[in-house]
């Protein structure tokens, strides 16, 4: 059953994961206006704090033994980092959002170092080749099924989110007028 349940987890971990990074450059070039190059100089330290992630993750739980709270607490990271996604929005600069997606990069890493041992924790030898193989196949599907649910999402609601974003737009502040001009 710990197997089962964690091809579930990374299933849907896979889901969220590669849709998000499948959207952070369409909002960071077409929502935000940012250049190519920012976007993904921004995009870099979310990645980098994903591998450093990975790393301590396996670390302490190679270390200490305590595989199942580190999936707890990295299950816990992702809702937070998810959540501090949102705070992204026009007026922030570079820097400010490199710092709400931190966290998110760093709970990504953690969440795959974390399932990997529980996983396969019942599997030895020559046994372990196909649940690894499985476990890779299944995070990649769920990035498959995540990136295509996010592009169609994308493609089929971006008019009516336009439409209920142009609600939130404040037309004293300056950055409005700023990103106004970028777009004539």
């Amino acid at each position: 059953p710990v197997f089962g349940l964690s091809m579930i987890a990374v299933l849907f971990f896979g889901m969220a994961i590669y849709s998000t990074y499948f959207m952070l450059p369409l909002l960071l070039e077409k929502l935000l206006k940012f250049p190519t190059l920012t976007a993904g100089e921004i995009l870099l330290f979310p990645a980098l704090a994903s591998g450093v992630g990975a790393v301590l993750t396996g670390f302490l739980g190679d270390k200490f033994k305590i595989q199942k709270q580190l999936a707890i607490f990295a299950g816990i990271m992702v809702i937070l980092g998810n959540l501090l996604l949102t705070k992204i929005n026009f007026g922030l600069t570079k820097w400010q959002i490199v710092l709400y997606l931190l966290p998110w990069g760093f709970s990504m890493g953690m969440i795959f170092a974390s399932l990997t041992p529980l996983a396969l924790a019942p599997f030895h030898g020559e046994n372990i080749k196909e649940p690894t193989a499985l476990q890779s196949l299944i995070r990649l599907v769920g990035g498959s099924i995540g990136t295509a649910v996010a592009t169609t999402y994308f493609t089929r609601m971006h008019l009516h989110h336009f439409r209920h974003l142009n609600e939130f737009v404040d037309t004293s502040k300056s950055i409005y007028n700023v990103l106004l001009f970028k777009m004539k």
